[in-house]
């Protein structure tokens, strides 16, 4: 299957977007680096699958460096960031250019709508110690505004006539006219020095700054450096968080275009970012997809629509962006609802794939994936508004491992439950594959639903007195009720004594003395017996579903007890039986 690592190597590809060429030095061949000519992407891609110390070390190894770094894309020139991690970037931060270093400003130093002046402060000193000469030019040029918001967040301004000193020792001078305190005397230094910087580089500017903080308002400011900044970022698809809130708005597939004709390629800038769209599985349809006689144009499209989508996808869900595994985690989000719409559109033809992304922008496909999800949410809670344990006041606890689906899926954005064994246990739902699955459980939870309330109606449930124990499940409803079947008790779902247990294990393990006890035999009465009680009106599948959920409840009650010797039985540890307590039990 040709990866899309490959596909960037195309020869049309390798005409387009040529700002930089990477050599190595002929005394550093031989060491591992990148050698010969090569292209941002092609550098992105040999680096973006390392570990961060030694990214730091390949780049800074090239031996132009200088104009390599600088001609990443700036969304690119993010993820290496934040995979070195910010404390160790510093050498990188030098390297790259006044648009980078924007980029990294205009992420890292909001919290939604408002600046943060700790990650401000941060930013700002890492980059006055890779550059200061830079970041000086760049307060008092495109980054006026910020100065200003800045300074008058962290220090105090007292202004004196010349010969009168302030006799306050808080506070610091260059000049005996101006005097400046840090609110944050762990800060007091670095205010210092930049100022210092400042007032050596432009004395007039520095009266300027220092005279205007007197009648910053800033709200005012910040407000206008945020306008700015949306202008900014709003091409990446960082987009304020009440429209990138769009992108989980449900999209009938129906209204996707067909046979119109192909979207408009843009024409970047720098070269499209490559970073996100190399963490989309192998087997993901829209890699598939562009697989098929690849198409540079296209390919520049797709890999800008994916990078804003992801970036969308951080603003809609507000993520703070610690490392670059929150930056890969939100990519496969993407990845996965692109999968699930393609899927949806085109089944598992990537022929039929491509056509449908030539035609339409990619967030749109995504959307048509979400929406599945949604219809499966909506599908849920329309049955829990009628369902029998829903009615008898239940939780999903109740259903054991199969309620975590309908916590997950109940969520504000549907999750699909993988299972306690699996990291995380809840994540998006990525295709058919998982919708499928999702509806297979649902079916199994609504079919032993439907059972217990037939049940329940002919021998009612009394109220549970362990009903917020782990041990009242399903499973102990439907063993209770088979077990005291086999007994010839009463029928319903009453607890059993210990002797009865120990009893109802003795029959299913008859003829075997020594684990593993497979009780293989009773497991097709158990399943025909309870199956019998409430298949009178069920429909095929709803049929299937039972008889699939009870073969699944019996092989779980085997394998618990397999080792367990009878003789070793004790109530106050029994899963799925409900037991009564015997005298001289400790309380549960």
């Amino acid at each position: 299957m040709t990866r899309l690592r490959d596909l960037m190597h195309c020869p049309a590809m390798e005409e387009r977007n040529k700002p930089a060429v990477i050599k190595v030095s002929p005394e550093r061949k031989g060491r591992g680096e990148i050698a010969g000519p090569a292209e941002p992407a092609d550098l992105v891609k040999s680096l973006i699958s390392l570990s961060g110390s030694e990214v730091l070390r390949r780049i800074l190894d090239l031996a132009r460096a200088e104009e390599a770094v600088p001609a990443i894309p700036h969304v690119d020139f993010y993820w290496l960031i934040k995979k070195i991690g910010p404390e160790d970037s510093q050498p990188l931060l030098k390297l790259a250019s006044l648009d980078q270093w924007q980029f990294l400003l205009d992420i890292e130093t909001w919290n939604r709508d408002r600046l943060d002046p700790k990650e401000a402060t941060n930013w700002l000193g890492r980059l006055f110690e890779a550059d200061p000469e830079r970041v000086l030019d760049w307060l008092l040029g495109e980054g006026e505004l910020f100065a200003y918001w800045f300074f008058s967040k962290k220090m105090e301004v007292q202004v004196t006539e010349r010969g009168d000193p302030l006799q306050d020792t808080r506070f610091s001078t260059l000049d005996d006219i101006y005097y400046f305190r840090a609110f944050n005397t762990e800060q007091g230094d670095f205010i210092y020095e930049v100022l210092r910087h400042l007032a050596e580089k432009d004395y007039l500017r520095y009266q300027a700054v220092m005279t205007g903080l007197a009648g910053t308002m800033q709200d005012e400011v910040e407000e206008e450096i945020y306008r700015l900044r949306n202008v900014r970022i709003a091409e990446d698809g960082f987009l304020p968080y009440e429209e990138a809130v769009s992108l989980y708005a449900y999209l009938d597939p129906g209204s996707l275009k067909r046979d119109e004709g192909l979207l408009p390629r843009p024409e970047p800038e720098e070269g499209p970012p490559l970073a996100p769209i190399l963490h989309v599985g192998e087997n993901n349809l829209l890699l598939r997809a562009l697989a098929q006689d690849p198409d540079p144009l296209l390919l520049d499209r797709i890999r800008l629509e994916f990078a804003g989508l992801c970036n969308q996808l951080l603003s809609a869900d507000r993520v703070q962006v610690s490392d670059a595994e929150d930056l890969v985690r939100v990519c496969r989000k993407g990845a996965g609802y692109i999968h699930a719409g393609l899927e949806r559109l085109a089944g598992d033809s990537p022929e039929r794939c491509r056509k449908i992304l030539e035609e339409n922008p990619l967030h749109r496909i995504f959307q048509v994936g979400f929406s599945l999800a949604l219809e499966v949410k909506w599908e849920t809670k329309r049955w829990l508004k009628v369902a029998w344990f829903v009615r008898m006041d239940l939780k999903p606890a109740f259903w054991g491992e199969w309620g975590g689906i309908l916590v997950g899926v109940l969520q504000k954005r549907p999750l699909f439950y993988r299972g306690a064994a699996s990291h995380p246990s809840y994540s998006d739902f990525e295709g058919a594959a998982d919708l499928r699955l999702y509806r297979e459980t649902l079916g199994r939870i609504k079919a032993v639903d439907r059972l217990l309330e037939t049940l329940s109606s002919r021998h009612p449930l009394e109220e549970p007195r362990d009903a917020g124990d782990f041990r009242f499940t399903f499973h102990a409803l439907l063993l209770n009720f088979y077990a005291r079947q086999k007994l010839n008790l009463e029928p319903g779902f009453a607890p059993l004594s210990l002797q009865e247990v120990t009893n109802f294990f003795r029959l299913l393990r008859s003829g075997k003395d020594n684990p593993p006890f497979a009780m293989r035999a009773f497991k097709k009465g158990f399943v025909e017996d309870m199956a019998a009680h409430g298949q009178e009106d069920l429909e095929e599948g709803a049929r299937k579903a039972l008889v699939r959920a009870l073969s699944l409840v019996w092989d779980k009650f085997t394998e618990e007890y397999a080792w367990v010797a009878t003789a070793d039985l004790d109530g106050r540890y029994l899963n799925f039986i409900l037991t009564s307590p015997s005298p001289g039990d400790a309380p549960r």
